[in-house]
């Protein structure tokens, strides 16, 4: 055995333990920067994570205060139509009222209207008998020299179109030799 053959191996033994030492070397640098990598990864990963439940929450708390401010327009509109159905009906009833009224006015209006015709019709008969009676008992008094020049005029009060009284006055009148005279019924 040579000298080199025996050199030959240590060599190779020193070269591929230096060679191994080399690879464990790379290896171990390579574990680190994965190591370093992972741990970026998780980092960034938990970073995400944390946004998105930070993102989560706040639409949840923005979607809740919605919900929220939903009900209370919808209890807000329901009260609202309560209260307008509560004073339509009421209305309603105060507008029943006001008919019913309306017509007993109507009616009490009609009975009064008949009421007062039938005492004009009876005013003026009373009249047109009084005024008679007047120029019967002035042709007594006077012994027949009494003319008379028109029809007598007698107090009469009609209706107008609306309802109300009109009033027209009239005086039986008379001439007798000369002069007027006027009777008043």
């Amino acid at each position: 055995m040579s000298l080199i053959q025996i050199i030959k191996p240590q060599t190779e033994a020193v070269q591929e333990k230096r060679s191994s030492h080399y690879n464990q070397r790379l290896r171990d640098e390579q574990q680190k920067k994965h190591e370093i990598e992972v741990q970026s990864l998780r980092s960034e990963q938990s970073n995400v994570c944390l946004m998105w439940k930070q993102e989560v929450s706040a639409l949840m708390r923005e979607k809740n205060f919605v919900w929220d401010q939903f009900k209370r327009m919808e209890d807000d509109y329901s009260t609202r139509i309560s209260l307008s159905k509560r004073d339509l009906k009421a209305a309603e009833a105060n507008l029943q009222r006001l008919q019913l009224r309306v017509e007993e006015l109507q009616r009490a209006h009609d009975e009064k209207t008949v009421e007062a015709t039938v005492l004009r019709i009876n005013v003026q008969t009373a009249e047109e008998e009084l005024c008679k009676l007047r120029k019967e008992l002035l042709q007594l008094n006077q012994g027949g020299n009494v003319e008379i020049d028109e029809e007598p005029k007698f107090d009469s009060r009609k209706i107008n179109e609306n309802g109300m009284l009109n009033e027209k006055v009239g005086t039986c009148i008379m001439q007798y030799h000369h002069q007027s005279v006027f009777l008043i019924p």
